[in-house]
């Protein structure tokens, strides 16, 4: 049994009232010698399950989930510099060292430099116009390999035949090209136009054409086409020198002066003759110096005699060792000239007409 201390009543050892007064029977609780201290007020923090808190430690502030580092409540200076970056990384606003961005400026203008250079040069050597490509010397391509050279400049003209002087000008619009010579034009259309290769086409007289050319290099063209007017010219004047003796000693026997033969004594210049005993000889000389293209070199060998008429021919060359022709039987290219010695006939091996 137990005495209520404030009525004096007895109450059960169970009893947590008082039945008498309603005063609670359980003893009043220890206080602790020294009072709770209020002067540091105590939040939240989570606590473990039957773990009673901890008055002894310092109160902390909630602390949001950490990204790497999170800035702490309790110390607002770290605000300035949120770090969310991963360890070792420049916070977002540290300042950059101008060094590095000058740097960083002259790489990307070279870069950009560089990449206008590439597409300059793309676009002149991929890209050229047809204009670009034409211009240059180009051989028409036949059968026998002996096709005119044609030469397109810069300024529109042209010369249609490099072994004549015919002038021409041209001009190119989309596929078209217009070719105008003396005042009369004629159209061709570009079928095909690289830097080797060229293919025009065109209607005449009724019928399709087709005409193919290559670009050759300019000097080894020049040098061809000066060879073939070297021998443009050697053809013209051994073919002058024939018919002039033949028709020399044809007037001497209708005036009634005997003539059995005209033959130099081997290979002579044109020049020598200029003071000749024989009128025929002289005649020669004469005749390269009003209509020849120079005097050079000559070798006559002219019998009239019906019986030996075959055998007359008249070789001419600008040199004594110089591209030699011959008439009758002209040489027809630049190596069959060359193969003509002075003082020896060559047999008939091509038409008499010169071709290219």
């Amino acid at each position: 049994m137990k005495i209520c201390e404030k009525c004096g009543a007895q109450l059960d050892d169970n009893a947590a009232f008082c039945g008498v007064c309603g005063a609670s029977s359980d003893p009043k609780p220890v206080l602790p010698d020294q009072p709770f201290q209020f002067s540091q007020p105590q939040f939240y923090q989570p606590q473990q399950l039957n773990q009673p808190p901890q008055f002894d430690q310092q109160p902390q502030f909630y602390q949001t989930p950490k990204f790497d580092q999170a800035p702490q409540l309790n110390n607002p200076t770290q605000f300035s510099q949120p770090q969310f970056a991963p360890q070792g990384a420049a916070p977002y606003n540290a300042p950059v060292q101008k060094g590095n961005n000058k740097k960083v400026m002259i790489i990307i203008a070279a870069s950009v430099a560089a990449i206008a250079i590439i597409i300059a040069v793309v676009f002149l050597f991929v890209f050229k116009s047809k204009k670009d490509l034409i211009v240059g010397i180009w051989q028409e391509v036949k059968e026998n390999g002996r096709g005119s050279y044609t030469r397109f400049n810069k300024d529109g003209t042209m010369e249609y035949d490099l072994l004549s002087d015919m002038k021409a000008t041209y001009k190119i619009d989309g596929d078209t090209l217009t070719v105008t010579i003396q005042s009369v034009s004629a159209n061709y259309s570009i079928e095909k136009l690289t830097d080797d290769e060229m293919v025009l086409s065109r209607r005449y007289n009724g019928k399709d054409e087709e005409i193919k050319f290559v670009k050759v290099d300019d000097k080894s063209a020049e040098d061809n086409v000066k060879s073939k007017a070297d021998l443009k010219t050697a053809n013209a004047n051994s073919k002058l020198v024939y018919i002039t003796v033949n028709n020399s000693i044809s007037d001497r026997t209708a005036n009634g002066e005997p003539v059995n033969s005209v033959k130099t004594n081997g290979v002579v210049s044109v020049e020598s003759l200029k003071d000749s005993s024989d009128p025929t000889l002289k005649a020669v000389y004469k005749a390269l110096e009003d209509n020849g293209k120079g005097l050079g070199y000559v070798y006559i060998e002219f019998y009239y005699d019906y019986e030996t008429y075959d055998d007359n021919f008249a070789q001419w060359s600008a040199t004594e060792d110089g591209l030699i022709s011959q008439y009758p039987n002209p040489p027809s290219s630049v190596d069959d000239a060359k193969s003509i010695t002075f003082g020896t006939k060559k047999q008939k091996s091509t038409s008499d007409e010169l071709m290219y």
